[in-house]
């Protein structure tokens, strides 16, 4: 029996009493990260790097941007007893080029490469040079494992042939679709493959500079 009283005075406390209810929310908001992006591991992107100084970083702000470009590309001093019709560039090491794309509301991104003719400190031009980068390895630091290359067919970096006609010519591309490009890609390749190819020989002593400009669109490949 006193089993039973205490469960019945139970159920009258219990019977009693009144619901309460609230009711709370969560909230979260995300923007595009216009920060610097510092320049990554070449051989891994998904570990920061160091600064290089024959890769230098531009400081450019995202969300999308260019973050490294090699700082040139030298062919050393010759002679005429050296004359051929093509040159490799000075072993310096890996170069590379790094785009970030941070964006939350786009996809896509072409980078391209142009140049102007060879010109010497006397105003002497040399016309129809090409400048000859291989094609690079290409990495991503949202792939598995970022060591690895990351190109398919919609992430793909290209051998370049660049003449000193400002045409550009794309050397690195992500497509529009499936996000692809996201996040830090790196296309590396050795300084020494580089190679500077003339039409001529060259007889005209002196120093001679071409300026190349690397542009980052928006928009995909065609």
């Amino acid at each position: 029996m006193r089993k039973l009283n205490v469960s019945c005075l139970l159920l009258t406390i219990l019977g009693f009493g009144t619901p309460a209810f609230a009711e709370s929310t969560g909230v979260v908001d995300f923007e595009d990260d216009t920060d610097v992006m510092s320049p990554v591991n070449p051989l891994n992107p998904s570990e920061l790097g160091m600064e290089d100084p024959n890769n230098p970083s531009t400081n450019n702000p995202g969300p999308l941007s260019l973050n490294v470009a090699p700082l040139q590309f030298d062919f050393d001093v010759k002679t005429m007893k050296d004359s051929v019709l093509s040159y490799s560039a000075k072993d310096v090491g890996t170069q590379f080029i790094q785009v970030t794309d941070n964006r939350t509301d786009a996809n896509g991104w072409v980078l391209t490469i142009q140049r102007n003719e060879l010109v010497s400190k006397e105003n002497t031009e040399i016309k129809g040079a090409k400048l000859t980068i291989p094609k690079g390895i290409l990495r991503n630091s949202l792939h598995v494992p970022a060591s690895n290359s990351a190109e398919d067919e919609h992430l793909k970096t290209y051998k370049v042939e660049v003449y000193g006609d400002n045409t550009p010519v794309t050397i690195l591309s992500a497509d529009q679709i499936n996000n692809n490009g996201k996040a830090t890609t790196i296309s590396a390749w050795e300084s020494s493959k580089v190679q500077l190819t003339f039409k001529t020989i060259i007889t005209k002593k002196g120093s001679y500079t071409s300026t190349i400009n690397w542009s980052l669109l928006t928009a995909p490949t065609s």
